[in-house]
């Protein structure tokens, strides 16, 4: 028998494997890209996990997703106010249980301390627990109460849209949509695209609802790179449902 047919495990990289298996249920870990693949190297694996009943998620965050979403944030902010003054208040809406708000906020610490505050608000309507801050309020209310520059809303609720909401509160230069284009929102009023029937006269790029609201979009390739979805099958490349991108106010 061959050392190929009797392959020696180090049993040392076993346990070290073993643990990390058990920390990504663990809400405070975030893990690396490579953590996950290491964790996830086959579909079987990755349909166990994403299927247990002790794990809730859209998007499984990871350390690269947030370090380029914090960097792009202050990039953003520079823009809008520097980082003089005032905290800049960042509000997530619809942020179910505040984990992507709570690992944003310690990246954006990492990088500029004391100039930013990460606020979630949820409606609450999912009734979840979950050891992160997030304060109940509907996505308009959130937006009345905070006035803020920026918005990040992950994984909209399917058919429905916020973005009007947003942009018509007039203290927002920008918003960011985190998820997959074809399950968020609604595909017209969100993101500009015609239903499959539509009549082409119709539907003319001057009456999509972002453009017509002065808007314009940017697709973050930077950061989509680095997210990982439910839906996605990690053993096969380029099967990727999430896409992070930002509607900036003209000016």
């Amino acid at each position: 028998m061959s050392d190929a047919d009797n392959p020696k495990f180090d049993i040392e990289s076993e346990a070290e494997l073993e643990a990390l298996r058990k920390r990504m249920k663990d809400p405070f870990f975030l893990p690396s890209h490579e953590d996950i693949r290491k964790v996830f190297p086959t579909r079987e694996e990755w349909d166990k996990y994403k299927n247990d009943s002790g794990v809730k998620f859209h998007e499984l965050l990871n350390k690269e997703f947030l370090e380029a979403l914090a960097n792009y944030i202050i990039e953003r902010a520079n823009v809008y106010q520097g980082l003089e003054g005032q905290p800049l208040i960042i509000l997530e809406i619809g942020a179910g249980d505040g984990r992507l708000a709570h690992f944003l906020q310690e990246e954006l610490n990492k990088r500029a301390k004391g100039k930013f505050v990460v606020v979630a608000t949820d409606s609450g309507a999912w009734k979840t627990e979950h050891p992160f801050p997030v304060e109940i309020f509907s996505y308009k209310d959130a937006l009345e109460n905070y006035h803020p520059k920026i918005v990040v809303c992950s994984w909209m609720n399917p058919g429905e849209d916020w973005t009007a909401g947003i942009r018509s509160t007039r203290s927002v230069e920008e918003y960011i949509l985190i998820g997959g284009i074809s399950t968020c929102g609604d595909s017209w009023n969100t993101w500009g695209i015609p239903p499959m029937d539509a009549d082409p006269q119709f539907y003319q790029q001057s009456s999509v609802p972002y453009v017509k609201d002065g808007f314009e979009i940017a697709h973050m390739d930077g950061i989509s790179c680095y997210q990982i979805a439910r839906t996605d099958h990690l053993a096969v490349a380029d099967t990727y449902h999430s896409s992070t991108n930002s509607f900036r106010r003209k000016k």
